[in-house]
């Protein structure tokens, strides 16, 4: 998760990565400012859909790709490619499309990250973490 500054407003971008290694946008929101509560705020709503962090898991079993912001950094770089001519943002709404459209556009050319065929002990590591947390939560 990064934001960027479009003309005085943050557009906060959240971005995950699939067992098969594939780089994903989960999500962006506009707020006032990258603050904790936004920031929380927006973690929980994706949440909701279905994704959830593995608090620092992903770096110990993965290896270098999830040590550093390079991944979330690269998206940042394309998404300002893509909006650095647009000078004069009318609107709020306007800033959240053009940001959207941008991140489509970009995100037709992830490339799948470094060691993804290490993913699937992630994904089991995750899932022995979550069973163990429900035995002790019963």
């Amino acid at each position: 998760m990064d934001g960027k500054t479009f003309a005085g407003d943050q557009i906060i971008i959240a971005m995950g990565v699939t067992t098969t290694g594939e780089k994903r946008i989960l999500g962006l929101v506009q707020t006032a400012t990258e603050n904790k509560r936004a920031c929380t705020s927006f973690l929980r709503e994706i949440e909701e859909r279905g994704f959830r962090a593995p608090n620092g898991l992903l770096a110990v079993l993965v290896g270098v790709n999830f040590r550093t912001t390079n991944l979330i950094e690269s998206v940042m770089a394309r998404l300002e490619e893509k909006t650095q001519r647009v000078d004069n943002w009318k609107t709020s709404d306007q800033k959240l499309r053009w940001c959207g459209a941008a991140l489509l556009a970009v995100e037709k050319n992830f490339r799948r990250v470094k060691g993804h065929k290490q993913l699937h002990l992630l994904a089991s590591a995750l899932k022995a973490k979550m069973n163990a947390t429900t035995e002790a939560a019963a």
